[in-house]
C-alpha cells in the first residue's frame, strides 16, 4: 500500500493490478485504519459523546440486571403472624412490646 499524496486517502491500486496474495488482509486493514482515522477525526461534543457511549450504555445494563435481580430475589411483603401467636411469644419472653410491634402485630390502628 501506498500513501497517496492526498490526505486522508490510500492508493490501493497495486492490488488492482494483478493477482496479490494477501489481498484480503491489506483490504481488511485498509478498512481498519480507516475507521480508526475517523474515530479519531471526530471531535467536539459529539466525539466526547460517542468515546463514552459503550461504557455508559455497558454500565447501565449491569445496573439493570443488578436491579432485576434483586427485586426478584427479595419479598415483596411479609404476612405478619396471627396475633394470638406473637402475643403468646411475648408473654413466654416476658418481652415489652414497642408501639411499632403492636401496630405491625395487629396491622393498624383499624383493629
Amino acid at each position: 500500500m501506498i500513501e497517496s499524496p492526498d490526505p486522508g486517502r490510500m492508493d490501493l491500486r497495486p492490488i488492482k493490478e494483478g493477482f496479490h496474495p494477501d489481498a484480503d488482509r491489506i483490504i481488511s486493514n485498509a478498512i481498519r485504519i480507516n475507521a480508526i482515522r475517523r474515530a479519531r477525526s471526530r471531535s467536539g461534543l459529539i466525539g466526547e459523546l460517542h468515546a463514552f457511549a459503550r461504557p455508559l450504555i455497558a454500565a447501565a445494563a449491569i445496573i439493570l440486571i443488578l436491579a432485576a435481580t434483586s427485586l426478584a430475589l427479595t419479598p415483596l411483603a411479609t404476612q405478619p403472624a396471627r396475633p394470638d401467636v406473637v402475643l403468646a411469644h411475648w408473654a413466654r419472653t416476658n418481652h415489652v412490646p414497642t408501639n411499632g410491634e403492636l401496630l405491625f402485630a395487629f396491622e393498624g390502628y383499624g383493629r
